[in-house]
């Protein structure tokens, strides 16, 4: 007879960690609850107001712990309503398709565990609010995504992760409506929390908190995201690596947004950065263009950060953009509407090579201004007499009293080095030959009379 060649005890072993992994948290995906209670007037601890039929007949023994839940029942309850959470309780997933406003309002502080189900609201869904007054605190056990069908709000008061969830990813797909988060989103620090937008439709995901704690970053592969605060401490991501879907960030902070924005390539879709907030909006952290960037400046916007990579800049609306960093952009910045002004604090890099290559300042706005720096590095510049490069094409464009080209000197405009010249007049970048200077010329004179005298000894 043919002998197991596992050992007893390695089965043993096995068998209880299975055992001891379904007390932590249910098996999830085996059963579905449907919420039966038309009148919307149980709690949800009451087992008698759970169904385990969509038809609404047969009556479930015990409160969800860990099933799908799907919140309506034909043809019960189709109106909507609030249900009352007065204890902690475990779905893999919830289902939202009654037609009217259902909010799970909750009676104390407890918690909703959350698992790899998500949350799912259907094409004839209407608003969905989790959490009203106090807090309902929805607590993600594992990575999930929220996918909204409808035209409507999905609301969540307070998000958070699991201490022992381990690295989580939300995925949000808002569809044509909106999911709201209206307070602070906190992870824990030993389990990240990282969300990724990967909206289908027109929608909206916003997230009010002033200071939220996503630490495994925040990624914006298409769809939009209106930010009235800060992200976290990591990097935001604009843009996909591939496909052609648009990606917007919408920053409406009434504090300085000190998250880093990086600008990914590989898509065709467009990347967006819209400020719109009352009183303008300040951009601290670094932002890195890998892909070409529109700025739409519906509110003044301030970049305080350093500005670098090698896509383009197009800034659109009707408000002032302001550079007040040390910005290294290969790319061109393109000034279509509104004012531009690089403060004396800032700079800009214009790298100089073949005749006529280079990046540049142009654009159809004729409201620009220059009262920091310009850097250019002509480390491969083509140093061919009669070379020029047009570096700011704007004949309107103000250089203030502060201006400067670094390691140029200047008389009444005209900045030179090395046989490069700058004007502000034209905007342009000249090379000619230098001619040699008299003491060059005096010297070059004495070393051939010298030579002379050597060759006729």
């Amino acid at each position: 007879m043919k002998k197991d060649n596992k050992h007893p005890s390695t089965l043993n072993k096995a068998l209880l960690t299975a055992i001891s992994a379904s007390f932590v948290f249910p098996l999830t995906g085996t059963a579905q609850l449907y919420w039966g209670d038309a009148t919307y007037t149980s709690s949800s601890s009451t087992a008698s107001s759970w169904f385990t039929d969509a038809a609404g007949t047969a009556v479930s023994a015990t409160a969800p712990s860990g099933e799908d839940l799907i919140f309506n029942t034909t043809p019960a309850n189709t109106a909507g309503g609030d249900i009352s959470v007065d204890t902690d309780f475990a779905a893999n997933s919830l289902t939202f398709n009654t037609s009217s406003h259902t909010r799970l309002v909750q009676s104390g502080s407890p918690t909703l565990s959350l698992g790899t189900g998500g949350i799912s609201l259907g094409a004839s869904s209407g608003n969905v609010t989790l959490g009203t007054g106090n807090f309902l605190n929805t607590r993600l056990t594992g990575s999930q995504s929220w996918t909204n069908n409808s035209t409507n709000t999905l609301t969540v008061r307070s998000l958070s992760t699991n201490d022992s969830a381990g690295a989580t990813t939300l995925t949000l797909d808002s569809g044509d409506g909106k999911i709201n988060f209206s307070q602070n989103i906190e992870d824990s620090a030993a389990d990240p929390l990282a969300i990724v937008i990967n909206s289908s439709g027109s929608g909206l995901v916003s997230m009010y908190g002033s200071s939220n704690s996503i630490r495994g970053g925040t990624t914006i592969n298409q769809g939009t995201l209106q930010a009235y605060g800060n992200l976290g401490s990591t990097t935001v991501l604009l843009g996909d690596t591939s496909g052609s879907g648009d990606a917007r960030l919408n920053v409406r902070a009434s504090a300085a947004f000190t998250s880093d924005i990086t600008v990914r390539s590989g898509s065709s879709g467009t990347k967006t950065l819209n400020t719109n907030q009352s009183g303008g909006v300040t951009l601290n952290g670094a932002l890195t263009l890998n892909d070409n960037l529109t700025v739409l400046a519906s509110t003044d916007a301030t970049f305080n950060g350093s500005i670098s990579g090698t896509g383009d800049l197009t800034k659109t609306g009707n408000a002032d953009l302001y550079f007040s960093g040390s910005n290294t952009l290969s790319g061109d910045l393109t000034i279509d509407s509104g004012a531009f002004t690089l403060t004396d604090t800032g700079s800009l890099q214009f790298t100089i090579g073949a005749n006529g290559e280079n990046n540049q300042v142009n654009g159809a706005s004729t409201d620009v201004t220059f009262d920091g720096s310009f850097n250019f590095d002509l480390s491969g510049a083509d140093s061919n007499d009669g070379n020029s490069w047009t570096i700011v094409t704007s004949s309107t464009a103000i250089y203030g009293t502060t201006f400067d080209v670094t390691g140029f000197t200047e008389d009444s405009g005209i900045w030179s080095k090395d046989g490069f010249t700058f004007s502000e007049l034209t905007g342009e970048l000249t090379y000619t030959v230098p001619e040699p200077s008299i003491s060059a010329l005096i010297f070059g004179g004495v070393a051939m009379a010298l030579a002379g005298k050597r060759r006729r000894r």
